[in-house]
């Protein structure tokens, strides 16, 4: 029973002090089922002779139910007898912002993950279309075409790229912000990448009468490298596209200087892409890499773009173990560098030739086409029936495996998200 208590506990039972005084065990017990649970801490004070800290709930004369801090101390009597001295503080306000916290964080989490969902599913939707485009207009420039049909068809060609690489940006930044980009560690040698980057970027400047120019490690320094090639060239070829679309005049640097190496076994390299481009000012340059940013309104309009590449050049840098900067003056140009280190890879022994593909041995063949989009369709048969193969086509799951248990195919091409 309770020896002594203050106002506010005798409130929690809806009693007067001399009721609760005089309320045995039993009695209060039976009226509030949760005081089990806090007779049952008193017991093991009462046995232990140790302190007690716990958070627990309590359901109260009124009705609501409360939330308690106790804390529980053994307050033994001159003749040896031990009784229980708790302080209780009510934290149920506390609790219900935690919880109200949390259904908050809950929903967050539900909604990012409804627009990854919403990102990935409409990427696929716009590549499926536009996979058609790009490969019907492949197919297109094949057949005989007059100078302006062919005009035609390279404006198309070119829109379709230009599209591809926003619905790219696109898919990397939900990717990115899903945290479902994994590096994969492969050995490759780091001047075939500065290379391929430039040469893969070199008609554009040229279109543009601008130079692109290399300058790769000195000769003595090992170039070849453990780590990510594929996310290093998308890094690269990010930037250094940027660089030509915003430089009318002058020239374009990629520059791989190599550092002091962090440890034994490891290789540091600076990279660095230089323009004489329009260049961008001091305000302007803070915001640069954060998501759908550009430098104006009227950089966005003259020179197109989606305003996610550096965000995503970026990111990528930060993943590989590395951090983007960015240098400019208005009208003079901008430099963006980037650190990062590799493992030291194994030479690696003479490169054997890859003999050209010979699509005519597929001639004979028999394929079982799945795909319930017409224009995809068209596209594959059309490729497979180029090469001399036999197809049938399935627009749907039951028409396929109908012919699939009505003839014997050598392969079946499959659509993954078909119904």
């Amino acid at each position: 029973r309770y020896v002594l208590a203050n106002a506010a506990t005798a409130q929690l039972y809806g009693l007067s002090l001399d009721e609760l005084s005089t309320a045995s065990a039993e009695e209060l017990a039976a009226a509030f089922p949760d005081l089990a649970r806090y007779q049952a801490y008193d017991q093991q004070v009462i046995c232990s002779r140790q302190e007690l800290a716990c958070e627990d709930t309590f359901a109260s004369s009124d009705g609501g139910q409360r939330w308690f801090y106790s804390i529980k101390r053994p307050f033994v009597l001159a003749d040896g007898t031990v009784q229980v001295l708790g302080v209780d503080n009510d934290i149920t306000e506390l609790k219900c912002t935690e919880q109200a916290l949390q259904q908050a964080k809950d929903a967050a989490e539900e909604n990012a993950q409804a627009r990854q969902t919403f990102l990935t599913n409409m990427s696929h939707e716009i590549r499926t279309p536009m996979n058609g485009i790009l490969g019907l207009a492949e197919l297109l420039a094949k057949t005989p075409l007059d100078e302006q049909q062919q005009q035609y068809l390279h404006h198309i060609r070119r829109s379709a790229d230009g599209l591809l690489v926003v619905i790219n940006d696109i898919l990397d930044m939900a990717q990115l912000g899903a945290g479902r980009i994994r590096l994969e560690t492969v050995a490759f040698e780091l001047r075939d990448v500065l290379k391929d980057s430039c040469q893969a970027l070199l008609p554009k400047a040229t279109e543009k009468g601008i130079s692109l120019r290399l300058q790769l490690p000195p000769h003595h320094v090992p170039t070849r490298v453990l780590g990510d090639p594929h996310r290093l060239r998308q890094v690269l070829l990010n930037l250094l596209g940027n660089a030509i679309k915003f430089t009318e005049r002058g020239h374009v640097l990629l520059l791989c200087q190599p550092q002091p190496g962090p440890a034994a076994g490891q290789l540091h390299f600076q990279f660095s892409v230089l323009d004489t481009g329009i260049g961008i000012s001091a305000g302007q340059l803070e915001q640069l890499f954060e998501p759908f940013m550009q430098a104006s309104a009227s950089t966005a309009r003259e020179y197109g773009g989606s305003g996610l590449g550096l965000s995503i050049a970026r990111s990528l840098v930060e993943l590989l173990g590395g951090q983007l900067t960015a240098e400019s003056r208005l009208h003079y140009g901008s430099t963006f560098r980037f650190s990062l280190c590799f493992g030291e890879a194994p030479a690696a022994g003479p490169p054997l030739p890859a003999p050209a593909p010979d699509f005519q041995a597929l001639r004979g063949y028999r394929v079982l086409l799945t795909e319930d989009n017409a224009v995809n369709q068209l596209l594959v048969q059309s490729m497979l029936l180029g090469w001399g193969m036999e197809v049938d086509t399935a627009a749907s799951g039951p028409e396929a495996l109908t012919l699939f248990r009505r003839h014997r195919y050598d392969v079946v091409l499959m659509d993954i998200q078909m119904p």
